[in-house]
């Protein structure tokens, strides 16, 4: 579901580059949920790229400070600070997120809900 929403989004998509690092590591284990061969996760990375854009640090780093001040969970802070920059929600089923007053926090409900 979450590729289909991914692919077929009208809205653009952001995440910060050590993102993509990070599904590499754990490439393994998304693969084995997915279903996927080791080929089939590379293609869908690859294809990710294509539809959502990439962020590195200093695109967002001036929103840092405020990210770290909202954000209940420091892995996220990057994804908080980027969300700041575009004034956007955030995509993320983590309800621990919500608990905060400025950041919209959509669950993949929610996406489906407002795509319709």
């Amino acid at each position: 579901m979450t590729r289909e929403l991914v692919t077929n989004f009208v809205f653009e998509l952001y995440t910060p580059s050590f993102a993509l690092a990070e599904l590499s590591k754990h490439k393994v284990m998304i693969s084995a949920k997915a279903g996927l061969s080791a080929k089939g996760f590379e293609e869908i990375l690859e294809k990710l790229c294509i539809f959502i854009k990439i962020e590195e640090d200093s695109d967002y780093s001036g929103f840092l400070n405020e990210a770290h001040e909202l954000c209940p969970d420091p892995d996220d802070v990057d994804f908080f600070a980027i969300a700041l920059k575009y004034k956007c929600p955030l995509w993320s089923n983590d309800a621990a997120l919500k608990k905060q007053p400025k950041i919209r926090v959509l669950s993949t409900k929610d996406v489906l809900e407002i795509v319709g």
